[in-house]
């Protein structure tokens, strides 16, 4: 079920999370605010329930007009980190300095989003990573200010999440016109900040760029990228119905967003015609769902993965409810196999 479908979907959890924060630095009543959108505490409940982009807009825009300050959005990115992106965050966590991770999240962001390019290039004073999007059609579009920010933002947060001491880029340049509040010395957050440029670009210093990470390894790094490398070459036409479910499934592992509604919608068919699709071949999409979670939970775990990661990667946003799905399915609980196999 989604509130509108004409638009990249989140789960309404994750929305109402983000929601939250901004009631806690803000004016922003939220409780009004789902009254007004007829968000009701039946349709909180429900699991499967989700929300355009646009579902955020209005209240972001708001915070920000009320603020006159972007810090907002540099503190709602601070909720992405590395252990919560799948295997592209571990790409990030076991590369060996900034200038890997960086290229490894570029080259397989495709992972939790299609429409997002991202390129990291060298620059006149360094590097930068350049940020495209993509409308259904394919038609490069602008994103607002704050719609780019917060995705900059989230690449400063996971790049210090895996580094020793914490770095802030050179700057930063937008397409989009100067917000109309005044910036003190041209900054954001700090971060010198360009308005009117010929692109959505943020750079990095050599010196930032070659500092290594704390975790590198490059056994895991190997195992990653190769299922990275696997789940982007899913030949997803290829084969019946069911195989190419399963190769959306796990692709959309990473979204936290893997409801019927939303892999319909990635497949180009109703729940309806899908389900009924699925039954001529003798399954149905919770055999299809069941099957993926049971074989990523295993992988996971056999990579000595944090329990909540796996729980949220395979679809569970409550990690109790994944122990008693993966003590159903093997008969003793994640940590149980985690003591008998690793």
């Amino acid at each position: 079920m989604a509130y509108k479908n004409s638009e990249a979907q989140l789960p309404l959890k994750i929305a109402l999370m983000i929601l939250g924060i901004l009631e806690k630095e803000s004016n922003f009543n939220l409780k009004k605010f789902l009254e007004r959108k007829g968000i009701t505490s039946k349709i909180i409940a429900q699991d499967d329930f989700t929300v355009g982009m646009s579902f955020l807009k209005d209240p972001i825009l708001s915070v920000l007009d009320e603020k006159k300050d972007y810090t907002i959005l540099y503190n709602l990115a601070k909720h992405s980190t590395p252990n919560n992106l799948g295997i592209l965050g571990y790409l990030m966590i076991h590369s060996k300095d900034v200038h890997e991770a960086l290229s490894k999240f570029c080259k397989y962001y495709a992972l939790i989003g299609k429409k997002m390019k991202l390129v990291f290039t060298d620059d006149e004073d360094g590097y930068k990573i350049v940020l495209y999007f993509h409308d259904e059609n394919g038609i490069l579009v602008d994103l607002e200010n704050y719609l780019v920010m917060i995705h900059f933002f989230n690449i400063i947060h996971l790049i210090n999440y895996i580094i020793p001491k914490s770095i802030e880029p050179s700057y930063m340049k937008f397409i989009q016109e100067e917000p109309t509040f005044p910036l003190e010395d041209k900054k954001v957050v700090g971060i010198k900040t360009f308005f009117c440029q010929e692109e959505n670009s943020i750079h990095f210093s050599k010196n930032c760029i070659k500092i290594e990470t704390i975790s590198a390894n490059e056994y895991l790094l190997k195992v990653f990228e190769k299922e990275a490398e696997d789940a982007l070459n899913l030949k997803l036409n290829e084969g019946g119905l069911k195989e190419k479910i399963s190769g959306l499934i796990l692709i959309s592992s990473t979204q936290l967003d893997i409801s019927l509604k939303s892999i319909s919608l990635k497949a180009g068919l109703t729940p309806r015609v899908l389900q009924k699709k699925l039954k001529e071949e003798g399954t149905s999409f919770s055999k299809i769902l069941l099957e993926v979670r049971k074989k990523l939970s295993i992988y996971y775990l056999s990579r000595n993965i944090d329990l909540l990661t796996i729980s949220l990667n395979i679809g569970y946003l409550d990690i109790s409810i994944f122990f008693r799905a993966f003590k159903k399915w093997y008969g003793i609980t994640p940590t149980q196999w985690k003591e008998k196999n690793l």
